[in-house]
């Protein structure tokens, strides 16, 4: 990993830094040092030459897919394709979604998947995951105005609230387990979802807090409450087979001197920055 540290001097804005420290701080310990198995995902992708990576596309700032005609972007698509040019490999993005993310892994549909995933217990029965590369938690989304309405999971919890999700991932598994009282809205696109906020179709939305402190950079009538304070804690990683030892360790051995090199702080700086007032992802 050859590639130098950014240039750009963390401390021209302390609200990005302060993030990434929070968001990366620690993750890049505990390398695995399981048997590893012969073949897999690095030698297939060698014979065609190419990684296949799927994404659910609809996680911003991660991945996210503006049209079905263009190739996804964000931090997770820029950080693979890292990856990629460092093997000589090219990137291959499969559509998939938060529902069918493991079934379209165990039907070999992809090689990897990448989105902000979190680590979740129920995944890990299923697939490896990477070591992680970013720390996030729940936080509320609320228009601005009623941001200290909603700054409770109490608070939110009422029966006349109206709290919106997108389904198939931790945010609904998150709803579904804490909401009892307030009406749950599922909305199937997790871009246009925000729109909902603004209209007033809704009035809350749990999502990551990362995600929520881009999102009221992007609508400035919306609000990430209490967002370095979220309701719970998880890693992002990304996600392959449950039999890729072996490719684990590639990975979680790039990963870690990707951080080191600078080149994972200069992805999520520039994506971070980018959401800002006055830029544009």
């Amino acid at each position: 990993m050859k590639r130098p540290a950014s240039n750009a001097a963390p401390g021209r804005n302390k609200e990005i830094f302060n993030l990434l420290r929070s968001g990366m701080n620690g993750l890049y310990t505990g390398q695995d040092r399981g048997n590893a198995f012969n073949g897999g995902i690095m030698n297939r992708a060698r014979q065609r030459g190419v990684l296949r990576v799927g994404t659910p596309g609809d996680y911003l700032p991660f991945s996210f897919w503006e049209s079905p005609e263009v190739l996804p972007r964000g931090i997770d698509v820029d950080i693979i394709r890292g990856f990629c040019a460092d093997q000589k490999l090219e990137c291959e993005f499969v559509r998939t979604s938060w529902k069918a993310l493991l079934d379209d892994l165990d039907a070999d549909s992809f090689d990897l998947a990448l989105g902000g995933i979190a680590i979740t217990r129920q995944r890990r029965l299923k697939a490896l995951f990477s070591n992680s590369y970013f720390r996030t938690g729940k936080a509320p989304l609320v228009l601005r105005e009623k941001a200290s309405r909603y700054d409770s999971i109490s608070k939110i919890d009422q029966s006349h609230v109206r709290v919106i999700v997108n389904p198939g991932g931790t945010n609904e598994q998150f709803v579904r387990k804490k909401i009892r009282k307030a009406r749950i809205i599922i909305h199937k696109d997790n871009i246009t979802i925000f729109e909902n906020l603004v209209k007033g179709v809704a009035d809350v939305m749990i999502t990551d807090a990362i995600e929520a402190r881009i999102c009221e950079k992007l609508y400035p009538e919306l609000k990430a409450v209490n967002p370095h304070r979220p309701f719970t804690s998880a890693k992002l990683a990304f996600l392959f087979g449950i039999r890729e030892r072996s490719f684990k360790k590639i990975m979680d051995r790039w990963i870690l001197e990707s951080s080191y090199s600078g080149f994972l702080g200069q992805v999520f700086y520039r994506w971070i920055s980018s959401a800002m007032p006055g830029n544009k992802v």
